[in-house]
């Protein structure tokens, strides 16, 4: 299961419908904050019949239990345990949903089941193309309902999910799909080598970063790390990936160009007021030396520079972010 802002209490829910004696391990990452408390945990056991706890880095895999995505850290599925890595951030989080699901895919093809509640941008969208690559089944909440529709609604125009679903029939749907066995849909595609190498690049393996880079040259930087990023085309689903594996679909891609937009304004605006600063401090010199020309020079300096950093704030303080030359598409 994945989620992000408004999936917590959809997650409750389902958690809280399923019996305690449910035939499958549950693996649930949510979007937290790295500095974040350790309280989810606690949040999802108050209405879960199931044990939930955070994972730990080697825990064998059992039914009937929930295991949680630590804060700052990825929780990924290998040979039959659990791992959690500290691997490059996708879509702007660690954890992230991608890689949970595409190494859930990798790891147990038909056998998984891939649920995406709410949630904002296109995190998991990937990871569920993996999952139905495979022949496993991907359901998605009903973006009407959720909170926030960005997550399901990516999914459901770039995945075609089995179930679209309320959340008050998924918990039930989960346990029909478990309980018959009917969750393969189709034949089970050969394990494609790019996504067992995205699942290499989350659980840091060096051999899958130092690899040729999948896809065609972007003329665009990483927002993480500022290297140059790959796109790479799956489908109609167009994502982004850089040489050391930090990820984007393109929708987390032009948020981070905002935010960097947005530090660079920032920054261009403290630059421009510490230099008109400089320019009033210089007339003041230049008056207390009587030399008049040279103080009217510095402070006609200091006013254009002032009204420069006055757009640059007018920019800022505006409702909506100026447009990103070039990336509207």
């Amino acid at each position: 299961m994945g989620a992000s802002a408004g999936g917590i209490p959809p997650i409750q829910r389902v958690l809280s419908a399923l019996p305690a004696d449910f035939p499958a391990s549950v693996f649930v990452t949510i979007h937290t904050a790295a500095e974040g408390p350790r309280l989810l945990s606690d949040v999802l056991s108050r209405t879960s019949a199931l044990p939930v706890a955070y994972a730990v880095d080697g825990d064998s895999i059992r039914k009937s239990r929930v295991y949680l995505a630590p804060p700052d850290r990825h929780m990924l599925i290998r040979d039959g345990a659990v791992k959690v890595t500290a691997g490059p951030r996708e879509n702007r989080h660690r954890p992230a949903i991608d890689p949970l699901f595409r190494s859930a895919a990798t790891a147990c093809g038909s056998r998984v089941i891939a649920v995406l509640f709410s949630g904002l941008l296109d995190d998991g969208t990937a990871g569920m193309k993996a999952v139905t690559a495979q022949g496993g089944v991907t359901i998605v909440q009903d973006p009407e309902e959720a909170r926030f529709s960005s997550m399901p609604q990516n999914a459901v125009r770039n995945d075609s999910p089995r179930y679209v679903l309320p959340v008050r029939q998924i918990a039930a749907t989960l346990t029909d799909l478990v309980l018959n066995g009917s969750q393969r849909q189709g034949g089970e595609d050969q394990l494609n080598s790019d996504i067992t190498n995205e699942v290499k690049i989350a659980e840091i393996d060096l051999s899958a970063v130092a690899r040729d880079k999948p896809g065609t040259p972007a003329p665009y930087s990483c927002p993480e790390c500022n290297g140059a990023l790959w796109e790479v085309r799956e489908g109609e689903l167009l994502r982004f990936r850089c040489r050391v594996g930090h990820a984007y679909g393109s929708e987390s891609l032009l948020a981070s160009k905002n935010d960097e937009l947005e530090t660079a304004l920032w920054t261009a605006l403290r630059t421009l007021e510490e230099k008109a600063a400089l320019h009033r401090r210089l007339s003041e010199h230049a008056t207390r030396r009587r030399n008049v020309r040279a103080a009217k020079h510095f402070q006609q300096s200091a006013d254009q520079v002032h009204q420069q950093a006055q757009s640059i704030r007018h920019l800022l303080l505006k409702d909506e972010q100026p447009p990103l030359t070039g990336t509207e598409h």
